[in-house]
């Protein structure tokens, strides 16, 4: 199961704002009113944090979401703009925020994606995976490794890309078995990329 790991850079902003959150437990995001305060009280929210900001956006104190520029986001979309347009990809992310920008960069290079996450009901689950496994036109799965990584076959992925994830090796282990799997032999071979800050 060859793994690739593609090291990203991150922005400027994000490095400001991943520096005073590992310093400080504290930084502050530029809004169009005023600067927004990010606070972790706790180690715990600490690492949730700089996860977030690694990743391309944070919460402010007041449940705002707050977008950096994302070189992650650059460098999910060469990678998916390489891959021939009929490959299946399953795209794992841990953030509701990463969904939506992982969503935007299928809908910029034309590749049609499903979902399966905690925002996706069960009813919905069945036939996203439905499409994504029968479906030809629909080549990238957008997936939470604790909602997709257990007890479920999608072989017909031969690439999963890792844009976020949790601190769980269960998690990683299990969600990576979904392709890697009886079945999986119709591929020449499978590839893990992982993309890390």
């Amino acid at each position: 199961f060859p793994v690739t790991i593609s090291a990203v850079s991150m922005s400027t902003d994000q490095m400001k704002a991943y520096r005073e959150m590992k310093s400080d437990l504290i930084t502050f995001i530029e809004t169009e009113d005023k600067p927004k305060a990010v606070v972790a009280q706790l180690a715990i929210t600490k690492a949730l944090r700089l996860q977030q900001i690694v990743t391309g956006f944070v919460n402010d104190d007041d449940g705002n979401v707050h977008r950096f520029e994302c070189p992650r986001a650059k460098v999910l979309e060469e990678v998916l703009a390489d891959l021939p347009t009929t490959t299946k990809v399953i795209v794992w992310a841990c953030f509701k925020e990463n969904y939506k920008q992982i969503a935007e960069v299928c809908d910029k290079l034309g590749r049609r994606h499903t979902a399966i996450h905690g925002g996706v009901d069960a009813k919905d689950r069945e036939l996203n995976m439905h499409m994504f496994r029968t479906d030809p036109t629909v080549t990238v799965m957008i997936a939470n490794q604790a909602a997709g990584g257990t007890g479920i076959n999608l072989v017909e992925a031969s690439y999963a890309i890792y844009y976020s994830k949790n601190f769980s090796l269960e998690a990683d282990l299990q969600s990576e078995s979904r392709i890697y799997r009886g079945g999986s032999e119709m591929h020449e071979k499978i590839t893990r990329i992982d993309i890390v800050s």
